[in-house]
């Protein structure tokens, strides 16, 4: 971590890039807490509406890959704060190690974007299962309840 606040020229770049990396981990702990807790409460509100036994269930099996899901935006940015001073570290030429920053930095950007849309997706799906009981604990789907609920 001192790797950021070592003094050189790159420092302004080290700053702007390490405030990034903690605003987009402190953005992505907050919405994975959401869609953690929106995964939670739809994958109890479903089978438990069929019946209490189904949900008890279903929730300890779903609930890691619900968490693992969402937290992973956050996960991406942690591992990339920690393997840019390992990148810098190296006897590789100075563009070389630019170009391989700029890839990580991209990369994990996009790769954390995928992974909120596969959460986000992966509970409106849930939520699609029955959209009246959805909506009632707060979690629509693609589709809107049909008629009285």
């Amino acid at each position: 971590m001192m790797w950021y606040f070592r003094p050189s020229w790159w420092l302004p770049v080290k700053l702007v890039v390490l405030a990034w990396l903690v605003y987009a981990l402190l953005f992505s702990l907050k919405n994975g807490g959401l869609r953690a807790l929106a995964s939670v409460v739809v994958v109890w509100a479903i089978p438990a509406h069929i019946s209490w036994l189904l949900a008890v269930m279903v929730v300890p099996w779903a609930t890691p890959m619900v968490f693992m899901l969402a937290f992973m935006p956050a996960l991406l940015y942690v591992v990339q704060a920690m393997v840019l001073p390992v990148v810098w570290s190296t006897g590789e030429p100075r563009a070389k190690k630019t170009a391989i920053s700029a890839a990580i930095l991209l990369g994990g950007y996009v790769l954390a974007l995928v992974f909120a849309w596969v959460s986000v997706t992966a509970v409106g799906w849930v939520a699609d299962i029955n959209p009246c009981v959805s909506s009632k604990v707060g979690v629509t789907g693609s589709r809107p309840p049909v008629g009285p609920c």
